[in-house]
């Protein structure tokens, strides 16, 4: 749902065409009501032998479909706690938080969310999941389910993931 009126001042947005786009703009302050964009966060949870561990989503989009730990980024918040934050809400197990590492940020053309992706081992040995989650499993690096892989950008992070780690 596109909002019709401006966040600053509550005049009327009109459409107008600047810098050959068109944009949102307030008629009576002249801001830009930009479109709202989405920061999401998500985790590669690995094992010492470098097994990936993946959850498989008990949600839409991808009902049914594997992926890795994630989720938005709540206002403010910093962006590894945040990803530390929904593995856990995702799987609870023991992690070992000096080997979180950066892998990489994904956005796609026609995509609001911009998706920002760690990498951190973890413990196995007791695993739950949360109601978002079906079910969670260890897949060898070399043997991902990757035609049940549902995110492009899931897929690209383990993609790249591996290939750093090769």
């Amino acid at each position: 749902m596109t909002t019709q009126f401006c966040s600053h001042c509550g005049g009327a947005l009109k459409d107008q065409t600047l810098n050959q786009r068109i944009r949102s703009v307030c008629a009576q302050c002249g801001r830009i009501a930009y479109p709202t964009e989405c920061v999401a966060v998500s985790m590669i949870p690995y094992t010492v032998n470098d097994q990936v561990l993946l959850v498989r989503r008990a949600i839409h989009p991808g009902f049914g479909y594997w992926v890795i730990p994630g989720g938005y980024r709540e206002v403010g918040e910093d962006l590894p706690e945040a990803a530390l934050r929904e593995m856990q809400e995702e799987v609870q197990l023991p992690f070992d938080r000096e080997t979180l590492t950066f892998v990489g940020v994904y956005s796609y053309r026609g995509n609001p969310t911009t998706l920002v992706v760690y990498a951190m081992r973890v413990h196995w040995e007791q695993v739950s999941w949360g109601p978002e989650c079906l079910e969670a499993a260890l897949f060898p690096a070399t043997n991902l389910p990757w035609r049940n892989i549902y995110f492009q950008s899931t897929r690209d992070a383990l993609s790249q993931w591996i290939a750093a780690n090769d």
